[in-house]
């Protein structure tokens, strides 16, 4: 396959067949980047720093909300913090049994 250096060329001039869109440039957005929270359903074994952090979050929402449903507790501690439903549950279990 004898190719000339002028016809490799010629296929990377920048030239296109394609008809491109131009992107829309809007000034002056304000970006803002959240990072949805990542939910780690399968580790029922939290870190000591991860427990008292659930621990913290719990004793808090009580406080606010002391006519709140277990379950949705639950719900909204798994999901403020990003660990399993599972994971919260025993570890709220665990602090019970140790607190009574």
């Amino acid at each position: 396959m004898n190719v000339s250096k002028e016809e490799i060329n010629s296929l990377f001039d920048g030239s296109t067949n394609v008809d491109h869109p131009a992107t829309p440039v809007v000034p002056d957005v304000e970006k803002k980047l959240l990072s949805p929270v990542k939910i780690d359903r399968k580790r029922l074994l939290l870190e000591s720093g991860e427990k008292i952090m659930i621990i913290n979050l719990y004793k808090s929402k009580i406080q606010k909300e002391p006519n709140m449903e277990y379950k949705v507790l639950m719900e909204s501690l798994s999901k403020t913090t990003g660990i399993g439903l599972r994971a919260i549950k025993a570890t709220v279990s665990e602090y019970k049994k140790q607190v009574l």
